[in-house]
């Protein structure tokens, strides 16, 4: 934490060092309006280092309980690059937000996806969809 707050009073650009600060989400189990702060300055540096997928399975770890907290640092991590491994961290992160009821932010980030030309989300797009429909009808989701 001490890190990223120099970073940001000094309005530093400091990618190499916010690469490896993505790292220490494995250590993160609980996601504070400080630590979201961080993770989101952070993760659009994940990949300088190729550390994209530590912060793309710990993502997907935290979706569950942090949805919001989640799609943010996610949307935040697209901003400079596609997360795109391991596919199943991907894949896991986004079924889990739309299971967490942030149907819009998983269906943004699966069109964002494809509007870059990847079909990694294609069918968990479809899968979001249906299971939005069965909520929309009977009130109840359908995994």
């Amino acid at each position: 934490m001490k890190v990223a707050e120099q970073a940001r009073a000094n309005q530093a650009n400091l990618p190499e060092l916010q690469s490896a600060l993505s790292q220490l989400a494995v250590f993160v189990h609980e996601l504070t309006p400080a630590i979201v702060e961080a993770l989101v300055e952070a993760a659009p540096h994940a990949q300088v280092r190729h550390h994209g997928h530590v912060l793309v399975e710990n993502l997907a770890r935290l979706a569950s309980q942090y949805p919001k907290e989640v799609a943010a640092i996610f949307r935040s991590a697209m901003s400079e690059f596609l997360p795109d491994y391991p596919k199943e961290g991907v894949i896991g992160c986004v079924d889990r937000l739309a299971d967490a009821g942030e149907f819009e932010e998983a269906e943004w980030i699966c069109n964002a996806y494809a509007d870059r030309g990847s079909n990694l989300l294609k069918d968990t797009y479809e899968g979001i969809r249906t299971r939005r429909r069965a909520l929309n009808e009977t009130g109840q989701i359908s995994t």
